[in-house]
C-alpha cells in the first residue's frame, strides 16, 4: 500500500543493528525473508470502493490483474540503485553463521545507508 510513497518519496531510516539507516541487498532472497518482507494475505474484498479505484485512473484491466491473486500470500521488495560511496556493507543480521547466501558473502549481504531515524533517502543517494 505504500509502493507508490516509497518510490517518489524513497525509504524511511529506522533503528537497527547497524544503527540508524536504510537496510538494502543485493540478493532478492534475502530482502523476502519475511523478518524484512511480511507477507499480506490480498483480499480485494476489503476494498470498500472499487468504484473510488476506477475513478483515480485504475482500469479494469489493473482490477483484473489484482483479482488474479485475490486470497492469495504476496511481497513487496524493491529493487533499487545506491550510489557508489554513500553505502557501507555490513555482516548479515539474521544469525546464518558465516559462509553465503545466493553467492553473496554474509559477511557483506546487508548494504547500509546510514541517517537519523525518520530521515527519507530518496534519488539523491
Amino acid at each position: 500500500q505504500f509502493g507508490m510513497l516509497i518510490a517518489l518519496g524513497g525509504l524511511k531510516c529506522f533503528g537497527g543493528a547497524h544503527g540508524d539507516a536504510v537496510y538494502l541487498s543485493p540478493s532478492i532472497r534475502y530482502v523476502s525473508h519475511p523478518r524484512y518482507c511480511e507477507p499480506v494475505k490480498l483480499d480485494l474484498s476489503k476494498v470498500k470502493r472499487m468504484r473510488e479505484w476506477q475513478e483515480k485512473q485504475v482500469t479494469q484491466r489493473h482490477i483484473d490483474e489484482f483479482a488474479k491473486y485475490d486470497g492469495k500470500w504476496i511481497q513487496c521488495a524493491f529493487m533499487c540503485r545506491v550510489k557508489p560511496g554513500v553505502y557501507r556493507k555490513c555482516r548479515e543480521t539474521m544469525l546464518l553463521g558465516h559462509g553465503h547466501f545466493d553467492g553473496i558473502p554474509l559477511s557483506t549481504i546487508e548494504w547500509v545507508v546510514n541517517a537519523p531515524s525518520g530521515t527519507l533517502i530518496g534519488n539523491d543517494k
